[in-house]
């Protein structure tokens, strides 16, 4: 081993000085990789403390050196393999897969020093990195030149600023057991899932500090890589054992879609990419919407002729601008797409609400959403009325959105009246905004926990999520069933948007009973049945509903909103036999689907999983104890990211903050975990949201209700197994001290109680009374401990409303 320009080094090449030598070139071989980033003084300062104990160590006998060293190397090795183990505990896995962790600064060139290894990713090579070490493989009285000469020598070329970035190049590997850099080398980076070895390899940190990542395929998901946690390394010394901290980023597993990306311009608008872009028709055969009942139909270019009337009316007679919201009151309807695309056309906002509303929760989306115009029905117009005077909003700006009423203008007679009116232009995105930063719907959501809150929907969110199933969606799905409510982001974008962006017939259900539905499917020879979970379960237990329609032409079922056991999948598949299952996952703040069922995965083996991630869509999967990446098969809370995650909530930042994080990742409150397949399944729920055939309700804002009540104390209310509709609400209710009334008669007060001032899907089913809520020390109720006692029985006096169970 010779240093250039020492000559002495040459003539002292005694077998000692090579057993010494070859021991000092293995070490530094093994921990060259693993040294940290030192600034010049410090690394000065180290060099020359190292060679002063190797002065030290050259003055004791050669017996006593060789078992001075041969025990460092024994605890050496020992310290190593604690740090494998700390690494593969750190790292993420991918059952195939082991981590190569970061790169950090070692203190000076060895001799001989190898050139670095190039790693290649697929049209990416790096071939930056350099290998630092100390060379200790000679003794501070074998060179001429002092310690201080010495490490001027060695490391002042690297300049004044020897504690850049631009050195801090070093390797350092992890594998998971069984591999070995050999084999990782000879496959490169293809992933080998039966060997169970293989490795992944990183880029080195750019001149910036910037981390580059490279991206290994694993089948139907990509996962991607960067640094690890805080870790332990051990310095070079042969007197004692060392150590330093390394710190880095915590570590981050991305699985990322196998599907194309997708890209749309940043300046369309949703009006724009929807009806401008292609050729549309007007004739009574052309794709639009059809009224499945009364045959009524409009085309999707009578769709664009009304908006656009209509907007220019609104713009005009009602003084609508952008940003300003209308809200649409109203159950499924042809016209239901008129009024929505007539606001987003000229700027302002589109929100739907829930036909089911009672005065005060109307009420509170109005307040919410800050409505301006509002569209509903005969139905329930007075309610309407009621909830707009409320809100003050002027009587003139409810209309009706089909339909008549005395003293009441319709959406129709403003389309007639209006044809004289000169066309407003749409909307168009201003300089430095992009369709992502204007909102389109606001959609009411409970998020995790809370109130219900609105949740912007922005024109790029649209489009994105449009695409991404668009690019899924079989050719042969030309009819649409719209039986899903056109409130909710489902019905948003697969049956209002998502048939027009694709030029296929929709028929819309204004009213659902499962008979019509069938019926329904049965008349229009639909193909894939969209239907909500509960409605899946009616199809298998009650054959007798079938018998009376021809479903032969049904090719698939697709669900979404709560998870199928495997035994009802089972029994559709058996019902149905040779036809396809899938189904999506999502929720109104990823615009619907994060994952879905590609046509490749239609089979029922596959049913019990969600799906896998849509384009340009990535996800994490967080241990919820520790804050990790979880690998393969392993489950957590499951975090989103793409194109179609929302803009957040209105007027909320708290909300939007503790839901999305700085890095745009949706944290969920779901639980799962993504098998080798790259399917997601979903296991469990962070969230405290009670789905109700489908639809959210939130334990809050009952509790709020309930705790009006004159006979309640306290109440928690959270969600328990209904074979119908998937979850009921249950309240437990604490009586307050004085109350002297038996618990039926006070159950049968609060069940009406609740009737009287919420929805029917936010009815009790059941009422426990209990002496205390389960609360924590920061008086959070804990209503995992309330579910498990619901499930595993009680002692206390529980009361059921025969009624719920009754209804679907």
């Amino acid at each position: 081993m010779t240093r250039p320009g020492n000559k002495r080094n040459a003539s002292l090449n005694t077998p000692e000085r090579q057993e010494r030598a070859a021991l000092d070139e293995t070490t530094n071989r093994r921990l060259r990789n693993r040294l940290s980033q030192r600034n010049f003084r410090e690394r000065k300062s180290m060099y020359i403390k190292e060679l002063e104990k190797r002065s030290k160590l050259n003055a004791v006998s050669e017996s006593e050196r060789n078992r001075v060293l041969l025990r460092e190397s024994r605890d050496l090795r020992a310290e190593m393999l604690q740090l494998r183990s700390k690494v593969l505990k750190l790292s993420i896995s991918l059952n195939a897969i082991a981590l190569q962790i970061g790169k950090i600064l070692d203190i000076d060139a060895p001799l001989e020093q190898p050139m670095p290894r190039t790693e290649t990713c697929g049209d990416f090579e790096d071939d930056s990195a350099v290998t630092w070490a100390p060379d200790l493989s000679n003794s501070v009285e074998d060179d001429e030149s002092s310690a201080e000469e010495r490490f001027e020598h060695d490391v002042g070329s690297q300049g004044e600023d020897a504690n850049s970035t631009s050195v801090a190049n070093t390797w350092i590997e992890a594998q998971i057991p069984g591999g070995s850099p050999e084999q990782a080398e000879a496959k490169s980076i293809d992933v080998d899932l039966a060997t169970s070895e293989p490795w992944v390899h990183h880029t080195t940190r750019t001149e910036s500090g910037a981390r580059d990542v490279d991206v290994v395929s694993h089948q139907e998901a990509v996962i991607s890589y960067e640094d690890i946690t805080s870790i332990y390394l051990p310095s070079i010394t042969h007197s004692e054992i060392q150590y330093h901290q390394f710190k880095v980023q915590p570590s981050i597993m991305i699985y990322q879609s196998q599907n194309p990306k997708i890209s749309f311009s940043p300046k369309q608008t949703l009006w724009s990419w929807l009806l401008e872009s292609k050729p549309l028709f007007s004739d009574r055969n052309a794709p639009g919407f059809t009224d499945a009942i009364t045959k009524e139909h409009i085309s999707f270019q009578s769709l664009k002729d009304y908006a656009t009337t209509l907007s220019s009316a609104l713009v005009t007679n009602y003084n609508l601008g952008q940003n300003d919201t209308v809200v649409v009151f109203a159950k499924n309807s042809i016209w239901y797409p008129v009024a929505t695309l007539a606001a987003v056309r000229v700027g302002a906002v589109a929100c739907g609400v829930s036909p089911e509303y009672t005065v005060d929760e109307f009420y509170y989306s109005l307040k919410i959403s800050k409505a301006k115009v509002i569209f509903a029905t005969v139905d329930n117009f007075d309610i309407a009325r009621a909830g707009a005077k409320k809100a003050g909003i002027a009587p003139k700006n409810v209309i009706l959105l089909e339909g008549s009423r005395q003293g009441v203008t319709s959406i129709q007679e403003i389309l007639e009246g209006s044809k004289a009116l000169v066309e407003v232009s749409p909307l168009q995105v201003a300089d430095g905004k992009t369709n992502r930063d204007i909102c389109a719907f606001l959609c009411f959501s409970s998020g995790t926990t809370g109130l219900p809150k609105a949740v912007m929907i922005s024109h790029g969110n649209i489009i994105a999520q449009c695409i991404q199933t668009a690019d899924i969606t079989l050719p042969n799905h030309n009819r649409v069933l719209a039986a899903l409510p056109f409130h909710h982001i489902s019905g948003i974008i697969h049956q209002l948007h998502l048939p027009i962006h694709r030029n296929v017939k929709v028929y819309v259900l204004s009213k659902f009973t499962l008979d019509l539905l069938l019926k329904t499917a049965s008349e229009y020879k639909i193909r894939e049945l969209v239907v909500v979970p509960p409605i899946l379960i009616r199809l298998v237990r009650e054959p007798e509903l079938m018998s009376k329609y021809d479903l032969s032409h049904v090719e698939r079922f697709s669900s979404g909103a709560a998870p199928l056991s495997r035994e009802i999948l089972t029994l559709l598949e058996k019902t149905f036999p040779g036809t396809g299952f899938k189904q999506g996952y999502g929720m109104t703040e990823s615009c619907s689907a994060i994952t879905s069922h590609p046509p490749s995965k239609y089979g029922y083996k596959y049913a019990d999983r969600v799906g896998m991630l849509v384009g340009s869509t990535e996800v994490r999967i967080v241990d919820i104890e520790t804050g990790e990446d979880c690998e393969v098969g392993k489950t957590g809370e499951i975090w989103a990211r793409g194109p179609q995650m929302a803009m957040g909530y209105l007027d909320n930042p708290e909300a939007t903050e503790s839901t999305f994080d700085k890095d745009g990742f949706l944290h969920t409150g779901d639980i799962g975990y993504f098998d080798h397949d790259g399917m997601l399944a979903i296991t469990d729920r962070l969230k405290e949201i009670i789905k109700v055939k489908g639809v959210g309700v939130a334990p809050a804002e009952l509790e709020g209700l309930l705790l009006g009540h004159p006979h309640v104390d306290d109440v928690a209310v959270c969600g328990i197994p209904d074979e119908r509709a998937g979850e009921r609400p249950k309240a437990f209710v604490v009586l307050k001290p004085s109350e002297d009334l038996r618990p039926v008669e006070a159950a049968k007060d609060i069940f009406e109680y609740v009737r009287k001032g919420k929805a029917r899907h936010k009815w009790l089913k059941e009422i426990e009374f209990v002496s205390t809520v389960p609360k924590s020390p920061a008086g959070k109720i804990l209503r995992r401990k309330l579910q498990d006692l619901a499930l595993n029985g009680s002692r206390n006096v529980v009361v059921r409303d025969p009624g719920v169970v009754a209804k679907l």
